[in-house]
């Protein structure tokens, strides 16, 4: 079930972007300055999506590492302690998307869903280390 959920939250990653793109494109007669909003959208999507996944990679990359380089010596309290670390970033995550989605909110057209949604879909990615831990084991 793990192994579908990070899987899911790969692909929904992907497709958020265009379902954006797709969104504004529809609602394009709704706004004043249309290219100028559309722009601003995009950029303030793409600015989090950079930052966001680019930690997220660092995050995961340094999670196998660990595993993979600790496998013999994972007792079971360092296990816990990994679950527990893995489970406050699942946390943290859809919280600095709240934070950061702020600054998106306007009366046209709301980027803060789309950032959120791709929140929850790197959330759903942070589920790989613990499938790795869990292989590990």
């Amino acid at each position: 079930m793990g192994s579908i959920v990070a899987i899911t939250g790969i692909v929904g990653s992907f497709l958020i972007r265009d379902a954006l793109v797709k969104s504004l494109d529809r609602a394009r007669i709704r706004f004043n300055d249309e290219e100028r909003f559309i722009q601003w959208a995009l950029s303030k999507f793409d600015t989090f999506a950079l930052w966001s996944l680019l930690v997220l990679a660092i995050i995961i990359v340094a999670l196998l590492l660990y595993i993979w380089k600790n496998k013999q010596r994972l007792t079971p309290d360092k296990r816990l302690g990994l679950t527990v670390i893995i489970v406050l970033l699942m946390v943290a995550s859809p919280i600095a998307a709240i934070v950061y989605g702020f600054g998106t909110i306007n009366k046209e057209f709301d980027v803060a869903a789309y950032i959120l949604t791709l929140s929850i879909c790197e959330l759903s990615i942070l589920y790989i280390p613990l499938l790795f831990k869990r292989i590990m084991a």
